[in-house]
């Protein structure tokens, strides 16, 4: 084996532009497939970073009653506590936002509250320091269902970027939400579980939380016990879910407690787009094997000659086979080499350009696992491409082949079969990626044209959570709010500024159960029902663009201790009203079961949350009744809405200098955020798509140079003989497009076999969409067409004198 590789070393140095043309198509397909397995093993196949991670499972609510899937409330954790027999630990988490103070600039964190369960749930203890402890959360404060303790472990990250590393930050205090929190310890450095957390608070319940059942905020993770099974521990959930829908059958008849792994539940989102990734990365390596195939094989009767004197001088066929798969496996193992370096570039990029928090990690590195692959497929594919033009070379006929008397051959009958087919193959994956690509970016048009139900033109926003500490009361939120909204206002080119608590698209929907008179509700058999709440000052529906569609607005006159007042929008007001005059009706809020609310307008539906959700309930009330700490404002303008973004942030500091500002941008950019890793996916399979078109004509160019290369004795015959130059390209164009409509319909076939599986990430598009199908055919056959041109061009101006001396 050694002397075959060194013998095509030299023959390989001696054809530079072969191995050129071979050998970067093939550290491209292998580059990606390396990339994309990379992400794959290590998202969806690797086990998370925890220790014994197969043992993690987290819980969510099913409430038929209540709109479908919940996180836990309160009370209903509690008693999943008290009736526990199958988890050796169970952790709640609760996501916050706190501002760092005293140490450089106010800065908004990450923050998560977490029962001390935490730690032995996730086996993981901090590497400075000490973990909370049980005692330390055992008192109940009064008045609250939960609340933290004055207590905090930072994030390595943190410790390092604003405390320098310094151990002796553990046992002082800092200050979050204007509090003294003592430092405990300091987390490990590569965990930062949940999500992108920068500071950890023990969670503590308060005495109102064993009867709270409506706030569905906590997240709950288990350990399983060990020796207690999946299903033993389903069935033990399921009977605490009996107990508690027995107890409040009006809101949790029906419930479950569905039990899911925690990896399961972490790449739900990702898995089938990352495995559609990585099968057409496979595509398009298979794709370039054929083109090499090809290449190689039209390179092949260069080398018949010498192919056919070694056999003539007793070599026989399994030397020949040996060294021209020695060649193959030479570019393959060099185009690996270049493929791996590209993947580790092309993994730098997709880590810089996928949205924060997609692919869940910071850095995907190549292992030897992802090396040992790569080495794999680079032998897989030197086989792939290799062999068919190994095996006709290896049956070359000495005396056939100084027969032909130097003149140029046709090929053999295999030949143009094995040809015809690497090219109808290579048209066929073509379709079935360009479909592809087609579909996403029809998704993602559909997408960006979703009616969102406000105008985000020309609007800054300015997120904000108060602490409690300073702003516990509703005089100091109301005072804080408007201060604010006249700091804005006074900004140059600010048209209007309003705040509420949620905002249209980017909060989440829902927050609030509501009732209205059964009769009215137009046969529904609940009784309570979710709705996106809002409390928002008169001045929010213009600044955010929405339009109140029947009656009024909000107006400064809906103040405390006036009659309270709301605004439902469409949705809400066609699904319970229906026909009956929603003006004057009223509706009761789980918060204030004995005092209604009374509808005075209809405002025009938004999205929320999910831009492809369907539009849901939403109720609006004065935030002057119900005043809140975390606040959106909003400012309208008549001006560039980037000039305005530093002074809509200095407006909220010259109020208080202390608060950490989660975010200042425009709602353009925002939006555009939110759209993010939908975008992310099409540009990846775009690139595919378009690699995969390029793939194609080249395929198709090398087919049809080679057929009019072999052909030209033929066709300065044809010419000698009085045929005209256009028969010759006609003829050129017929040939190929046989080979082409073969393709296609191969194509398409794989793709209606095939697309359905991208089905749930395509948005308002049917896999079998027409319009991409057509957009799909017609862009091939234009390739196609392009492709054969100049080849047949060349067949045309084709000299009769000139073929009878060629070889």
């Amino acid at each position: 084996m050694r002397q075959d590789l060194f013998f095509s070393l030299r023959a390989l140095r001696r054809r530079p532009r072969l191995v050129f043309f071979i050998v970067v198509p093939l550290a491209l397909g292998i580059g990606a497939n390396a990339a994309i397995f990379t992400v794959v093993e290590k998202i969806l196949l690797a086990p998370l970073a925890f220790p014994d991670s197969e043992a993690l499972y987290t819980l969510h609510q099913d409430l038929p009653k209540l709109g479908g899937d919940a996180y836990f409330s309160a009370a209903n954790y509690l008693d999943l506590l008290d009736a526990n027999r199958s988890f050796s630990a169970v952790t709640a988490m609760q996501a916050v936002q706190v501002t760092l103070t005293e140490v450089g600039d106010p800065t908004q964190l990450e923050a998560t509250r977490v029962t001390p369960e935490f730690f032995e749930v996730f086996k993981t203890m901090p590497v400075e320091g000490r973990r909370f402890q049980p005692e330390e959360v055992a008192a109940k404060p009064s008045g609250v269902v939960v609340d933290q303790a004055p207590l905090a472990l930072l994030s390595h990250e943190l410790w390092t970027s604003r405390f320098g590393s310094d151990t002796s930050i553990i046992g002082k205090s800092i200050r979050l939400n204007d509090t003294p929190h003592e430092v405990v310890g300091v987390m490990p450095e590569d965990f930062h579980f949940p999500g992108r957390t920068e500071i950890w608070v023990p969670l503590v319940f308060g005495d109102r939380a064993p009867v709270d059942r409506g706030g569905f905020y906590l997240h709950v993770n288990a350990r399983l016990a060990d020796g207690v099974s999946p299903e033993q521990a389903e069935q033990n959930l399921g009977e605490t879910s009996n107990r508690i829908a027995e107890a409040l059958p009006e809101y949790f008849e029906g419930m479950s407690m569905p039990l899911t792994s925690l990896k399961e539940s972490l790449v739900e989102d990702l898995r089938l787009t990352l495995w559609i990734l990585f099968a057409i990365s496979g595509l398009m390596l298979i794709m370039i094997c054929a083109n090499v195939a090809h290449l190689l094989l039209a390179q092949a009767t260069s080398r018949e000659r010498e192919m056919a004197v070694r056999l003539a001088l007793g070599s026989g066929p399994g030397p020949v086979i040996r060294q021209l798969l020695a060649e193959s496996l030479l570019m393959a193992w060099l185009g690996c080499a270049l493929g791996l370096i590209l993947a580790r570039l092309g993994l730098s990029s997709l880590l810089v350009l996928a949205p924060p928090d997609l692919l869940g990690v910071d850095v995907i590195e190549l292992d030897a696992t992802i090396l040992l692959f790569a080495f794999a497929v680079a032998t897989l594919t030197a086989f792939l491409f290799g062999l068919g033009p190994a095996l006709y070379l290896s049956k070359v006929n000495l005396r056939s082949r100084l027969g032909e008397g130097g003149r140029g051959s046709t090929g053999s009958h295999r030949q143009k079969l094995f040809q015809a087919a690497m090219v109808t193959f290579q048209l066929a994956l073509a379709v079935l990626l360009v479909n592809a690509t087609t579909l996403m970016i029809r998704s993602y048009n559909e997408l960006k044209a979703v009616e969102l139900g406000f105008e985000p033109a020309n609007l800054v926003t300015v997120d904000v959570s108060l602490p409690d500490e300073r702003y516990g009361e509703g005089d100091q939120l109301r005072a804080f709010t408007a201060q604010v909204l006249e700091q804005l206002e006074g900004i140059p080119g600010v048209k209007t500024a309003g705040a509420g608590v949620r905002l249209p698209l980017l909060d989440n929907a829902g927050g609030i159960w509501f009732q209205v008179d059964p009769e009215l509700s137009r046969g529904d058999d609940q009784t309570s029902h979710p709705a996106t709440f809002n409390p928002v000052t008169p001045e929010y529906f213009e600044a955010v663009g929405m339009n109140v569609r029947h009656g009024r607005g909000l107006t400064i006159d809906d103040r405390r201790g006036g009659m309270k007042v709301a605004v439902v929008n469409e949705s809400l007001a066609e699904r319970f009203f229906g026909d009956v005059e929603p003006i004057g009706q009223e509706i009761l809020m789980t918060p204030w079961p004995d005092s209604p609310w009374r509808v005075v307008g209809v405002t025009q539906d938004v999205r929320q949350g999910d831009i492809k959700q369907d539009y849901q309930p939403a109720i609006f009330v004065p935030y002057d009744q119900v005043p809140f700490g975390r606040l959106r404002f909003v400012a309208r303008t008549e001006v560039d809405p980037k000039s305005v973004v530093r002074n809509a942030r200095d407006a909220v500091w010259r109020i208080d200098p202390t608060l950490g500002i989660e975010t200042a941008d425009i709602m353009d950019n925002r939006i555009a955020e939110h759209l993010q890793s939908d975008r992310f996916s099409m540009t990846l399979i775009g690139l595919f798509g378009a690699l995969g078109l390029l793939l194609a004509a080249t395929g198709v160019y090398g087919s049809t140079s080679y057929f009019v290369r072999q052909r030209m004795p033929e066709f300065g015959i044809r010419q000698a003989l009085g045929g005209r130059p256009q028969d010759l390209v006609f003829f050129v164009f017929r040939s190929g497009l046989r080979r082409g409509v073969i393709g296609l319909v191969g194509g398409l076939a794989a793709t209606f076999g095939l697309v359905h599986f991208a089905e749930s990430v395509l948005y308002e598009i049917s896999p079998y969409d027409p319009w991409a199908i057509a957009l799909t055919i017609v862009t091939l056959f234009l390739i196609v067409m392009a492709a054969m041109l100049i080849p047949a061009i060349w067949a045309g101006r084709v000299s009769p004198a000139s073929v009878l001396h060629y070889e």
